[in-house]
């Protein structure tokens, strides 16, 4: 049988004056840390259990450059490696001057701090170039361009001041370079291709490499190294140490790690993910780098411990409190997440308006870093203080269709949260989406909750946020809803075996040929709208004929709801039929809101009557004869002499193109005596017809 693509028919539904809506009632629950994760938090500390309140207050000043890469934090005042000419900044209560500006670098990667405390050490890409900056005038000078170490990324002074460990890329070597002098020499080659981070402890210098992601201790004197764990991924971006304990950040990416850059690194053009346009919206912004990242512990029995991962993005920078609580920043989301020491308990402590906080700088003894630095568009914000405008924006929730939106239920603490809904029919919110509304009719809820309703109009999306005050906890929150009802669609329907399928010859089977199954195979796709329980009406007609049929499905009182079903066509005529399947869903909704949905099939064909075989003739060494069907072509053509195997045969026109066909057999030279020769023949739906006929030779 052939396969059918089949034609559209019209639907029976009653017209409506109100969208129909289905009457299955949905919810949308934000409850965990990873839903609360998932949108905005503006000064709101999000906790492991899944909750939202007031967080540390943070304060942001434009750093008039493309991206801030780098920082060194001297009390209040925190120096800023740019990505804009070489050019280091200095912030100090909420202002940005220029400091100095490295010759020959784009991108600065990284400062450090002499023991005495009058020079900065600097250094970035392109050029190699370790750079000594006078921190009471600003007056930069190049104290050494180091060979083979085009891409600076990491420097770090010696407890006496006399000299300078550097890590380098793109040939991965360790240098040692002398303050005095300014000579310098390979301490260590890697092997690798990026030292992307470098750190003194106590037993030597923990380095982090590319493109594999492995930490090695080196010994400042002889140079020796010795790997101390090998991760999987692609890169360790950032190593701190407290107490004898090594944290460090791994990444792997879809493409080169970071440590690849060449030239100088640019601003994407994208406008911050905060703002009324995109707030909770998730899209990566053209030219995002995919990957994950992963925090580590390492104690000092060599234990190793994963603190938190990222699944869709990955860390830029690392910094541990005095009380061992750990700030990790994340380079795709613009969130920097802590994780407590007493319990290793996961929250997002900061969310920024840009998608990258590429570094931070902490006082020492800080419980939290000083200062965030963020690229997209460069900005610094400034730690401290309670948070008074804490605000929670959820993600964007789609409804899949026109939605109603219903009551709210949510838990909380303290002064009562103040939340507001909007909605709309665009995935981001823009103009055209509703004003924020206050929830209607707010009231206690049995078990502590409260009770609300959404006033905002149905729409497809829909999006909430709360304002938190001092004290306030938010713990979870259900929105109840009712999408519009979704028409589930016939696509296609198929009648009997794929016509693409290769099928054997039926004629040439040895022995008795198999009676032929009168069973048509029908299957049917489907596109469902929604989660509505659809069920499905089978009608059949003989092409041509107007009244259909109802195909009983054997279910007794039940509703058929597979979609392919057995049709046993054996008392049914030979011919063309048309099968009409009728989709519901009648069943979840009340008879007015129900809606269906019918496609015709082409014609197909019903032919269970075999061929018959007749007039055969034998005369000087040739049987002639006839193959002829009610109804449908003749297809194939065989015979077997004397039980023998059976021989393929075609008709005297040389093509199978009519319901009756002539042959002649030419059978050659045959023995003396009596034969017996069996013809059979069989139609394009598989029936085999046979004869068989008797003669004698002399």
């Amino acid at each position: 049988m052939k396969r059918l693509v089949g034609m559209m028919a019209g639907a029976a539904v009653a017209a409506l004056a109100v969208p129909a809506f289905a009457v299955t009632t949905k919810t949308w629950t934000v409850t965990s840390f990873r839903d609360f994760d998932d949108g905005e938090a503006k000064g709101v500390l999000i906790g492991p259990q899944g909750d939202a309140q007031a967080g540390i207050g943070t304060k942001r000043t434009d750093l008039g450059a493309p991206l801030a890469m780098s920082s060194l934090a001297l009390g209040k005042r925190v120096l800023i490696g740019s990505g804009d000419e070489g050019a280091v900044l200095s912030y100090e209560a909420g202002k940005v001057k220029p400091l100095a500006k490295l010759d020959g670098v784009t991108l600065v990667a990284t400062l450090a701090l002499s023991p005495d405390g009058k020079t900065v050490w600097a250094g970035g890409t392109p050029g190699g170039g370790v750079f000594a900056i006078e921190l009471a005038t600003g007056k930069p000078r190049k104290l050494t361009t180091l060979e083979g170490g085009d891409h600076v990324w990491a420097i770090v002074p010696s407890a006496d001041g006399k000299t300078l460990w550097v890590g380098t890329g793109p040939n991965g070597k360790l240098f040692s370079v002398d303050v005095a002098s300014g000579k310098s020499k390979v301490l260590w080659d890697s092997g690798k291709k990026h030292l992307l981070s470098v750190l003194e402890d106590a037993g030597g210098l923990l380095v982090g490499a590319s493109d594999d992601a492995e930490l090695y201790r080196v010994d400042v004197k002889t140079g020796a190294a010795r790997a101390v764990a090998d991760f999987s991924g692609q890169e360790i971006k950032a190593i701190a140490v407290r107490d004898k304990v090594i944290y460090l950040v791994v990444n792997e990416f879809q493409g080169p790690p970071s440590g690849t850059v060449t030239g100088p690194a640019k601003p994407t053009g994208i406008k911050p993910k905060g703002g009324d346009s995109s707030a909770g919206s998730n899209v990566p912004r053209p030219g995002e780098r995919k990957g994950k990242g992963s925090l580590w512990r390492i104690d000092p029995d060599g234990r190793i411990d994963q603190l938190h991962a990222l699944t869709d993005s990955y860390f830029t920078s690392l910094y541990v409190a005095k009380n061992g609580d750990v700030f990790a920043a994340s380079g795709g989301a613009g969130k920097v997440y802590l994780i407590k020491d007493s319990d290793r308990s996961v929250l997002t402590a900061f969310d920024v308006d840009e998608r990258q906080v590429l570094t931070m700088a902490g006082a020492p003894g800080g419980e939290a870093p000083l200062l965030l630095g963020t690229g997209d568009t460069g900005a610094v914000y400034e730690v401290g203080g309670a948070r008074a405008d804490a605000l929670y924006t959820s993600k964007v929730f789609e409804g899949e269709a026109l939605t109603r939106w219903g009551g709210v239920r949510f838990s909380s603490s303290g002064p009562a949260p103040a939340l507001e809904t909007r909605s709309g029919n665009t995935a981001s919110p823009d103009k055209t989406w509703s004003s924020w509304s206050k929830l209607a009719a707010v009231r206690p809820a049995p078990g502590g909750a409260s009770l609300g309703k959404v006033a905002s109009p149905p729409g497809r999306y829909l999006q909430w946020r709360t304002k938190l005050a001092s004290g306030t906890v938010l713990r979870d929150m259900t929105v109840y809803l009712l999408p519009q009802n979704q028409r589930t669609r016939v696509l296609d329907i198929s009648a009997g075996d794929d016509p693409a399928a290769k099928k054997p010859s039926v004629t040439t089977q040895t022995g008795t040929t198999k009676s032929r199954s009168p069973v048509t195979k029908l299957k049917w796709k489907v596109d469902s709208g929604d989660d509505d329980e659809v069920t499905y009406k089978l009608e059949y007609r003989v092409e041509g004929d107007a009244a259909w049929r109802e195909l009983s499905t054997n279910t007794g009182t039940e509703p058929f709801t597979r979609t392919d079903f057995d049709w046993n066509t054996e008392l049914m005529p030979d011919g063309m039929y048309e099968l009409r399947v009728t989709a519901s869903d009648a069943r979840s909704n009340p008879p007015e809101l129900a809606l269906q949905h019918s496609l015709i099939s082409r014609p197909f064909l019903v032919d269970n009557q075999k061929p018959e075989v007749a007039g055969l003739v034998f005369k000087a060494g040739v049987v002639t004869g006839r193959v002829r069907d009610s109804f449908s072509r003749v297809d194939e053509i065989a015979y077997s002499l004397d039980g023998g195997d059976w021989t393929v045969a075609f008709p005297d026109d040389g093509v199978f193109d009519d319901v009756a066909e002539t042959m002649t057999l030419r059978l050659g030279k045959l023995a003396a005596g009596l034969h017996t020769i069996a013809v059979r023949g069989a139609d394009e739906a598989d029936n085999v017809g046979v004869a068989t006929l008797s003669f004698r030779t002399p």
